[in-house]
């Protein structure tokens, strides 16, 4: 129905996001600038409209680069 105007809301583990300036919302989509090891968790994308509400969730994994092998023999 095009008379409804969704109402979407990003959340952070059932949270709010931080709010530091790397979370852009541009309309339909999250950005994420300059990941950190603590930016890993759910995040939920919720849409409203006065009749109803649908949310989705994605799990977000943040993997950094292995440290190098000491103590090697040859």
């Amino acid at each position: 129905d095009h008379t409804l105007i969704p109402t979407i809301t990003w959340l952070k583990d059932s949270g709010e996001l931080p709010n530091d300036g790397r979370f852009t919302v541009d309309k339909d989509h999250l950005v994420v600038a300059d990941v950190w090891d603590n930016d890993g968790g759910t995040y939920t994308c919720v849409a409203n409209t006065t009749l109803d509400n649908v949310s989705a969730s994605a799990v977000l994994s943040v993997v950094d680069v292995p440290n190098p092998p000491f103590d090697l023999e040859s």
